[in-house]
């Protein structure tokens, strides 16, 4: 059997191994694991003094000793990989807030771009790198929410703000569209504008049920409504630069 210096030693090195592994302010990440450390000490303590009934040469008590420390080991690394879910989980909802925030940033320098636009071709020069851009950042954002895992509903509730946010940003880039209809026209950009909605149209739809995936069944409505507020923008513009322009009043 080992010695109790041995076990004691063993036991050191693992409580060591604990403190590195667990990162700082964690304290009940830190008591779960030395808690299953402490009962996988015991149970090797047990196997090794039956191990000492059973086997009386220092070769097999040693060799003993090294599988439970593998053991251990093993034990240990997991629980102490599996224990931070609920880390994990926050930085998936991070990860979802940032998506979609990031296509709400682009969706106001698409307005920005439309609402310079005049009569001068050079005001048209950044239309179309911001066009590009925010299907850039619709397709981006789908893929950066795929990988995440399900949110809770109560995570779920908190992306509202992120969704109101894209929606409105998304209505006034549209509104943009229309009050610049003549000038769009004037430098054949409608068109290309045109094909943008249409394609982040679909980009939004794609986005929307990989948003709606990680959401809990009871809360899949409302995301689905947050969400359809954004794609609903896009129709408005789709529908907008379809038809012929509005007639302004004469003054």
């Amino acid at each position: 059997m080992g010695h109790p210096k041995s076990q004691k030693s063993i036991a050191s090195s693992f409580i060591g191994f604990i403190n590195r592994l667990v990162p700082a302010g964690h304290p009940a990440l830190h008591q779960s694991v030395v808690t299953s450390l402490l009962l996988a000490v015991v149970s090797f303590c047990l196997s090794s003094l039956i191990s000492h009934l059973a086997f009386h040469s220092l070769r097999s008590a040693k060799l003993l000793e090294m599988r439970a420390f593998l053991v251990l080991s093993s034990l240990v690394l997991n629980v102490a990989l599996a224990a931070p879910s609920g880390e994990i989980r926050k930085r998936d909802v991070v990860t979802i807030q940032n998506a979609i925030v990031t296509v709400s940033s682009a969706a106001s320098n698409l307005d920005i771009a439309i609402r310079t636009l005049s009569s001068d071709p050079r005001n048209a020069e950044p239309l179309v790198p911001a066009v590009m851009d925010i299907e850039f950042a619709l397709t981006q954002a789908r893929t950066d929410i795929l990988p995440t895992q399900p949110i809770s509903i109560a995570e779920a509730f908190n992306l509202q703000n992120a969704a109101d946010t894209l929606a409105k940003s998304l209505k006034i880039m549209v509104m943009s569209s229309m009050l610049q209809r003549r000038a769009l026209d004037q430098l054949g950009m409608t068109p290309m504008l045109l094909t943008s909605f249409m394609n982040q149209n679909m980009l939004s739809a794609a986005l929307s049920q990989a948003i709606v995936s990680k959401v809990p069944a009871e809360g899949i409505s409302n995301a689905a409504f947050a969400i359809g507020g954004a794609r609903g923008a896009v129709n408005m513009g789709i529908l907008s630069l379809s038809n012929a322009p509005l007639m302004m009043p004469a003054n």
